[in-house]
């Protein structure tokens, strides 16, 4: 049975490589300081009363998750000095895999489809893009758009959006098309490697404003 955790504002732990904002160790408890719950919320669990305030933080097995779905993106890193954090959609990897219910396939949503306000995903990210397609692209095809072979065989394939990408330039006829965001990275980049920058996730940013303790107050809600 799955835990509920509050994220927090751990100093313990914390890295700061100069690549970036400073990190902070995802915690073990709750914390006990409101102002520290945003952009996040409870989730109930054993409690009968909570706060809901932003967005539903679910933890699995010691893991945290971005929601509260059992296909919830999972939580990696967070960057508390600007409100963004990076998540990965791992559920992704499982349908890689064939199983009695469904066979080995691309994944079949968008990323996007589980972020929403306040919630958004960085510019910053490239995108990878997934190709379900009827027949096997020709060779002239695949070598033009960079893809190669996802482990389901040659009518799923995997590319690389050159940066800057135009998500209209994803078309591919016979094909349907999924796109995925992935950390950004310099020089080429070798697609086979999809399932590795599945699990490396991709940045997220937040715009939710802090609220001072009397607006707190006003938000906090009983779940019965």
């Amino acid at each position: 049975m799955g835990v509920v955790v509050v994220v927090s504002d751990a100093r313990d732990g914390g890295t700061n490589d100069g690549s970036g904002p400073a990190r902070r160790a995802l915690p073990d408890h709750a914390m006990r300081r409101r102002e520290h719950l945003l952009p996040f919320g409870i989730v109930a669990a054993t409690e009968t009363k909570c706060l809901v305030i932003g967005f539903q933080v679910l933890c699995s097995n010691n893991i945290p998750y971005f929601g509260s779905s059992p296909y919830s993106p999972r939580i990696l890193d967070i960057f508390y000095d600007n409100l963004s954090f990076l998540i990965a959609d791992v559920h992704k990897l499982d349908d890689f895999h064939s199983s009695a219910s469904k066979p080995c396939h691309s994944p079949t949503n968008n990323s996007s489809s589980k972020v929403g306000p306040p919630f958004s995903i960085c510019p910053g990210n490239q995108n990878m893009i997934f190709y379900d397609c009827e027949e096997p692209p020709t060779q002239a095809e695949r070598q033009r758009r960079g893809l190669v072979d996802t482990a389901c065989g040659n009518r799923t394939l995997v590319g690389v959006a050159k940066r800057p990408d135009v998500p209209g330039s994803y078309f591919m006829e016979g094909c349907n098309a999924t796109v995925m965001p992935m950390l950004a990275r310099s020089g080429e980049v070798n697609p086979a490697n999809y399932k590795e920058f599945i699990s490396e996730g991709f940045l997220l940013t937040c715009r939710h404003h802090r609220l001072t303790s009397s607006q707190l107050e006003s938000r906090a809600t009983t779940i019965a």
